[in-house]
């Protein structure tokens, strides 16, 4: 499945015995494909809008492992930034991305509905894997299953809790409604 034609076109070519069709992976039309034993999505999920919804598209297709490559966000919070991206022909359809964390990735793996997300032990030697100072890696491989992995190559990873911490200012035990709310107008303007 690939989101371009062309590229949809010329894998045909290349290989004339492999099924290869035009898909949105953020369309949840995609869910009605069939489920698979193994499902590869390397270098998409930062282009899309929605990755979230295109992981759990993914997850309805995978009946056994999901491989994933992706760049991410600097950082350890499960978090994600939209960016824009530039209008060439691998990158967005739209123009416009969230890049995840790895612990946003991991995070909405499990809440997809996967029971087991794993982190290779190493990753490909290539230097966008390598963590580069306080920037930390740019891209990351991950696992994720709905059956327990053994393997020496795999560390399985625990969902990131972040406990929910709104920036509203304390304001007060006795405070009415009406007070909280207009201080929070002040705070927040």
């Amino acid at each position: 499945m690939d989101g371009r034609t062309e590229n949809v076109l010329e894998a045909r070519k290349r290989s004339p015995d492999v099924r290869f069709e035009t898909a949105n992976a953020e369309d949840t039309a995609l869910r009605g494909v069939g489920r698979f034993d193994l499902v590869l999505c390397f270098g998409l999920l930062y282009h899309l809008e929605n990755p979230f919804l295109a992981i759990r598209n993914l997850h309805a297709l995978t009946s056994e492992l999901l491989l994933i490559e992706s760049m991410v966000f600097p950082g350890t919070e499960p978090m994600m930034a939209l960016v824009d991206e530039p209008q060439v022909e691998d990158q967005s359809l739209n123009r416009i991305a969230f890049y995840p964390t790895e612990a946003c990735l991991v995070k909405m793996l499990y809440h997809a509905g996967f029971l087991n997300v794993y982190l290779l032990k190493k990753l490909p030697d290539h230097p966008d894997f390598r963590a580069r100072g306080t920037a930390g890696q740019s891209r990351t491989m991950l696992a994720a299953s709905l059956i327990p992995l053994r393997s020496t190559l795999l560390e399985r990873i625990q969902e990131p809790r972040v406990p929910f911490r709104p920036r509203i200012p304390n304001l007060g035990k006795k405070s009415t409604l009406m007070e909280k709310l207009r201080r929070f107008g002040r705070v927040a303007k």
